[in-house]
C-alpha cells in the first residue's frame, strides 16, 4: 500500500487518480479504516458489499479470476489499461503507469 500511495501521489500531476477497493468483508471494515488512516491513505476508498463476490469480480475486470492482491488500471474512457493480479513493487508500478499514462 505505501507504494501504491507514493506512486499516486507523483503521478497525479499528469492526471493519475488512486481509488481503492477494499475487498475484505464487511465485518472487517472497522480495521480497514484504521489500516487506511496508519497509511495516510487519504484517497476515495469502498469496500465491496456486492451480494454475490462474482458479480464485483466481473464489474471490476472480467478477466479477473478474484486472486488478490490485485491492480486494475482504467483510462479515463473507462476502459482497462491494466490488470494485474501480483504484489507489486513500487519501481514496476511506477513502470507500468508511466507507459499508461504515456498512451495518452
Amino acid at each position: 500500500m505505501p507504494a501504491i500511495l507514493a506512486v499516486a501521489r507523483d503521478l497525479a500531476p499528469r492526471g493519475a487518480d488512486l481509488v481503492l477497493v477494499s475487498a475484505d468483508f464487511r465485518s472487517a471494515s472497522g480495521a480497514v479504516s484504521r489500516y487506511l488512516d496508519r497509511v495516510k491513505a487519504h484517497v476515495p476508498t469502498f469496500l465491496e458489499d456486492a451480494p454475490d463476490p462474482a458479480a464485483f469480480i466481473d464489474a471490476v475486470d472480467p478477466k479477473w479470476g478474484g486472486e488478490l492482491p490485485h491492480t486494475v488500471v482504467y483510462g479515463r474512457d473507462g476502459k482497462i489499461r491494466l490488470s494485474i493480479s501480483e504484489t507489486l513493487t513500487e519501481a514496476r508500478l511506477r513502470l507500468l503507469l508511466d507507459g499508461v499514462l504515456e498512451e495518452h
